[in-house]
């Protein structure tokens, strides 16, 4: 589905495609204080021009939100959960109860205002009407006929992370595994890690085996979710490059082509990998 707003070009940072950057580009960061919460609440945008996308991304952790288990003390810990619509709190009844419920509307809530402020402006967060087709994915409209895929992902108890494209999208984001889980990925079968990828991890040091290894990972992991497959099922299906960031599905038939980006962000004190993949037009 095609964006019929546009998006409003800031000073904000990307990734250069092709380059890993050490940190988060400068520039990338801006205050949610305003839009999503009064209370401080701050999250981080990064814009990636070539793949027409923009995420955001909420440290549970560092704004305290980790430690909130209901949307009553959400609401008082200063998050606009009434920018929520009923739809929204239908979905989120269907999400369990606890964090899992807090992550789900914060997602929501993190999505709604990252709508407003990049894609449409003159649409108020509360505004966005979100759907879901038959596999599950989102899909948003606004105003003045405005649409835009979108995906919400809930990765771990200490971040939330959404994104918007011009394109079905798919993100992830993961830590750099432990020496011993490093071990058990490279202990898993070639329908994981390909011949290719463990030839390329053969020759690094182990610290560098771990960081590549995550972002090999997360590659991975949004090319599945950008094509809408099943995870568990299809991971080995697709191989996934480093030098620059890249990705392709082994299908046997003819598909879309996959563009990819990454780079590094710090997460509750945790080094992180942020993959993002889109599906563009055949």
């Amino acid at each position: 589905m095609t964006v019929v707003g546009t998006f409003h070009p800031t000073s904000v940072g990307h990734p250069p495609s092709g380059e890993i950057p050490a940190t988060v580009p400068a520039g990338s960061s801006w205050s949610l204080s305003e839009q999503i919460s009064t209370a401080g609440v701050s999250g981080m945008t990064t814009h990636v021009p070539e793949l027409g996308v923009w995420t955001a991304v909420l440290d549970l952790v560092a704004t305290g939100l980790d430690c909130v288990h209901d949307l009553d003390s959400l609401a008082a810990a200063g998050v606009a959960v009434d920018v929520l619509d009923s739809d929204d709190l239908a979905e989120l009844a269907l999400a369990g109860s606890g964090p899992r419920r807090v992550r789900a509307a914060l997602g929501k809530v993190l999505l709604r205002r990252l709508l407003t402020d990049r894609v449409d402006p003159t649409v108020a967060p509360q505004e966005w009407q979100l759907s879901r087709t038959g596999s599950g994915r989102l899909i948003v409209h606004g105003g003045s006929g405005t649409t835009c895929p979108a995906i919400v992902v809930l990765q771990s108890p200490d971040v939330v992370v959404a994104a918007i494209a011009s394109d079905p999208v798919g993100v992830d984001v993961e830590a750099e595994p432990s020496p011993q889980m490093a071990d058990d990925l490279l202990g898993y079968s070639s329908e994981l890690i390909d011949p290719e990828e463990r030839r390329w991890l053969a020759g690094l040091s182990p610290a560098q085996v771990r960081e590549d290894l995550a972002r090999l990972w997360t590659l991975k992991r949004a090319a599945v979710s950008a094509m809408g497959m099943h995870v568990l099922l299809d991971l080995g299906l697709v191989r996934a490059r480093l030098s620059p960031p890249s990705v392709r599905a082994d299908l046997g038939l003819s598909r879309s082509p996959l563009s990819a980006s990454q780079w590094p962000v710090t997460i509750g004190g945790t080094r992180r990998w942020i993959s993002v993949v889109t599906v563009g037009s055949e």
